[in-house]
């Protein structure tokens, strides 16, 4: 039997995700189910051309770590942020589990974590010398990490329906089909169609990143790069990490290989195991 395809779909990257759009749209008064939207969970950005294809007729958009922002810009054909905005796809500061914690704010955190049992285990999570230096937002977030399955509905739950955070409230107000589809790949709506190409960066394998920096000690750039597999991350040879990486600190195990024994670099700085 032929499988029913959704009228519409947002892409997510997790379960926790999707649970957290499902309740906010529930919240909402909205039945995702009977309008025939499907939210998606692609496991990681890694699948996104993957999904991007399965789905293309239906696509209403999606949310995204703002750290992986350069593989939607690619998949998408995108040149900004604001195009990918106009194809329905927003960025979470650093995700989605931030964005809630912000938007519910420290005393509504405490209080959900009151409420669920969970509160003690955070006091102890702040004592640890890891985590009792940073600031709360920071300790919160980080407390989240390993408790976002069970946190995801619990704090939209909890959200002042005013405070929603702006990506998943800008997803949520999109309708089915807004996004132009041309043959076999979605396209960023252009305000200007005569505009320029986007330009087409060095080819790396998905989940590589490279840069260069000038190092102190020797005359032109030196290069670094760092390995994403989506739950650990690998500096390699680091120097004057981008943004883009420093982003994904907060949600992956940040290990540093160094290639040779004059390699340290930021190593030490950074502060992550070698």
């Amino acid at each position: 039997m032929r499988a029913v395809q959704p009228r519409g779909v947002m892409l997510v990257e997790g379960v926790s995700d999707r649970r957290a759009v499902e309740t906010l749209a529930r919240r909402r008064g909205r039945d995702l189910d009977a309008e025939g939207v499907t939210v998606v969970p692609m496991g990681g950005y890694g699948n996104l051309p993957r999904f991007l294809g399965q789905h293309r007729e239906a696509l209403i958009g999606g949310l995204y770590d703002i750290g992986e922002e350069r593989h939607f810009l690619s998949a998408l054909g995108c040149e900004d942020r604001a195009a990918l905005e106009r194809a329905g796809f927003y960025a979470c500061t650093r995700d989605l589990e931030d964005e809630l914690t912000r938007a519910v704010g420290p005393e509504g955190m405490r209080r959900v974590l009151a409420e669920h049992g969970d509160l003690s285990a955070f006091r102890t999570f702040q004592k640890q010398p890891a985590h009792r230096d940073r600031p709360l937002e920071e300790q919160l977030h980080g407390f989240m990490w390993n408790r976002k399955q069970k946190y995801a509905v619990l704090l939209v739950e909890a959200l002042d329906l005013g405070r929603v955070p702006r990506p998943l409230d800008r997803l949520l107000a999109r309708e089915p089909r807004q996004v132009p589809v041309a043959g076999d790949h979605f396209h960023c709506v252009r305000r200007d169609s005569t505009e320029a190409s986007p330009k087409i960066g060095r080819l790396l394998p998905e989940g590589v990143h490279h840069w260069t920096a000038r190092h102190p000690e020797w005359e032109g750039p030196v290069s670094a790069y760092a390995i994403d597999d989506g739950e650990r991350l690998i500096l390699i040879d680091p120097i004057a990490v981008p943004d883009d990486v420093r982003a994904l600190f907060g949600s992956r195990e940040v290990v540093t290989v160094l290639t040779s024994t004059w390699h340290e670099r930021d190593a030490a700085a950074l502060g992550f195991p070698v």
